[in-house]
């Protein structure tokens, strides 16, 4: 699944500082690859600077000092007509979901494909595909006002995908949802990261961490102070970490709903 050694990181950032004016440091010196391939979670407290490195990533911010490099593109020398179609090839997921309040379930999961000139068939065929994994289907012309949190996350969860991302970016995604919930959102990432895509994850969820036990990259003050991989919220020092959930961590079988993934297809087709 990860990249070869061939194959140039996914993400790559090289001494990327972002400071706020006057003078707040949000990020310092950092160097981070993401292989292709591989789910990380991004840890740390408020304000340690998980949300802004997530942000320079899709070009929301831009980086003060540094390189940064995503799907082999140069984010920090992209002129502003370049950053659209950067973002076409990423998944963006939210804490407050930003659906489109006035359009239907299945309107705002086919939106990134309208945008991108989809055929209307592939947008139809798509589209199911998606609600049928996400166990939106019925729920397919509810407005999001009529959803329940976990509903809402899984909604923008498929319309983040639904153009077969490189990478999808999530920032907090289980931040506004109950345990049970965030377990099956947990479980999608998985299974999303099951079929290929990278994903990195900024939380705070020790449960989310711990039960799929993936590379963790914990950032303090604006500095990365620990990376290491399949492993645990709090690193061996702080004590025994839970085992891993084994109904959360993908297998060599593959996961429900897997066979009605959605491929690459043709705008027109």
């Amino acid at each position: 699944m990860f990249a070869g050694r061939d194959e140039q990181p996914i993400v790559s950032l090289k001494g990327v500082s972002k400071v706020y004016p006057p003078s707040t440091a949000a990020l310092t010196d950092v160097d981070l690859e993401i292989e292709r391939g591989e789910f990380v979670f991004l840890i740390g407290p408020s304000g340690s600077g998980k949300s802004t490195l997530l942000r320079l990533l899709y070009r929301e911010e831009q980086a003060t000092k540094g390189r940064i490099v995503v799907n082999n593109r140069d984010v920090t020398a992209m002129g502003p007509s370049d950053v659209p179609f950067l973002r076409r090839q990423l998944g963006v997921v939210f804490q407050d979901f930003k659906l489109l309040p006035r359009k239907t379930v299945a309107e705002n999961i086919a939106f990134p494909l309208v945008v991108s000139e989809f055929s209307a068939r592939a947008i139809r065929l798509r589209v199911a595909q998606l609600l049928e994994i996400v166990g939106l289907k019925d729920r397919r012309h509810a407005l999001p006002a009529e959803l329940s949190g976990g509903e809402q996350q899984r909604a923008a969860l498929a319309r983040a995908i639904v153009n077969n991302p490189v990478l999808l970016i999530a920032d907090e995604p289980t931040g506004n949802l109950d345990p049970e919930t965030s377990r099956g959102i947990t479980q999608l990432l998985a299974e999303i990261n099951f079929r290929g895509t990278t994903v990195i994850v900024a939380t705070h969820s020790e449960v989310m961490v711990n039960a799929l036990r993936r590379r963790v990259v914990a950032i303090e003050g604006g500095m990365i102070v620990r990376d290491q991989a399949r492993a645990a919220y709090r690193d061996a020092d702080a004590g025994p970490a839970a085992q891993p959930d084994r109904r959360l961590v993908a297998s060599g079988a593959a996961p429900a709903a897997a066979a009605a993934w959605p491929g690459r297809g043709s705008r027109r087709g």
